[in-house]
C-alpha cells in the first residue's frame, strides 16, 4: 500500500484526526465503486466527520487556495472540488487550479472523482500523455487490488 504521501503530509498532525480522513476517504472510494453517489458520501461519511472533527467543514468556509499539506486544508479544498463540480476533468482541474499542495489534493480527488465517474470519463488528452507501459501497470495493479476481496 502506497501510504508514504500520507506519512509526509501529515508529520506533526494528531493520530485521530488523520485517521478520520483516511477513512472517509476509502469508504468514499469504496461506496462510488459500488456505484453510489456522491450524495451518499456527502450523508453517509463526509458529514459524520465534520460532526466528529469541526475542523473538515467545508461548506461554509471560503474556497481553500493554495492548501497546504495540512491534512485538513487539503481535505477540504477535496471536498469543495469533488462536490461541486460533476465530472472527472472539472473536479482536477478545480483542485489543481488552487495551487500549493497541488499533487496531494490532485491526487486524491483524482483518486475519488475517478472511482465516481469511472476510467472512461478521463479525458483521452490526458490518456495519451501517460507511458503506456506504466499505464498498463497501475490498471494491473488496480485489477490484481479488486481481486483480493
Amino acid at each position: 500500500m502506497r501510504v508514504l504521501p500520507i506519512a509526509l503530509a501529515t508529520i506533526g498532525q494528531t493520530e485521530e484526526v488523520v485517521r478520520a480522513a483516511c477513512k472517509c476517504l476509502l469508504f468514499m472510494v469504496q461506496d462510488a465503486l459500488r456505484e453510489k453517489d456522491n450524495n451518499y458520501s456527502l450523508n453517509q461519511h463526509v458529514h459524520p466527520l465534520a460532526a466528529k472533527h469541526p475542523e473538515f467543514k467545508f461548506r461554509a468556509i471560503k474556497p481553500i487556495s493554495n492548501p497546504s499539506g495540512y491534512v485538513v486544508a487539503t481535505v477540504q479544498a477535496v471536498f469543495q472540488s469533488f462536490f461541486d463540480t460533476d465530472d472527472f476533468a472539472r473536479c482536477l482541474i478545480d483542485v489543481v487550479n488552487r495551487g500549493g499542495d497541488a499533487e496531494t489534493t490532485g491526487a486524491i480527488a483524482g483518486m475519488l472523482a475517478g472511482a465516481l465517474y469511472g476510467l472512461d470519463t478521463i479525458p483521452d488528452l490526458w490518456l495519451k500523455i501517460l507511458d503506456t507501459d506504466i499505464a498498463h501497470q497501475c490498471s494491473q495493479q488496480a485489477m490484481e487490488l479488486m481481486l483480493l476481496n
